[in-house]
């Protein structure tokens, strides 16, 4: 799991909302432009966050995957959240799309495709 207490020094006023805290760790770190992701400024993010090489290697290219999704489907996704319209939700959806792909692909580079934990999460996710 990632460390955004990382970014408390930047972000101590954002609120408990988990829109509002990735919104203001993606605006501390450049990663979004208006509603884009910077593709260039993920890794960067992701390497104050995480410890482990490979993690934020299979992030950094969930995120690139998950960029035209979230772009595409936003409106469609907006209502299902449950946060409220306090904060801009992108950093959230590509948040939530990128663990997703990590939990429904189970990267090599994090475990055993047919590791129990694995196949666990993703009926879990499921």
């Amino acid at each position: 799991m990632p460390n955004w207490g990382v970014y408390n020094k930047e972000c101590h006023d954002s609120g408990p909302q988990s829109s509002c805290r990735l919104a203001c760790i993606f605006n501390a770190s450049s990663a979004l432009q208006g509603n884009r992701l910077v593709q260039t400024k993920i890794r960067p993010m992701l390497e104050r966050a995480f410890a482990s090489g490979p993690t934020i290697d299979v992030y950094d290219s969930n995120f690139a995957r998950c960029s035209s999704v979230v772009r595409t489907r936003f409106q469609e996704l907006s209502p299902l959240s449950r946060q409220s319209d306090a904060c801009d939700r992108h950093a959230l959806f590509y948040s939530l799309c990128a663990y997703a792909r990590l939990i429904f692909t189970c990267p090599d580079k994090m475990w055993q495709r047919n590791n129990r934990m694995c196949q666990e999460a993703k009926s879990y996710a499921k």
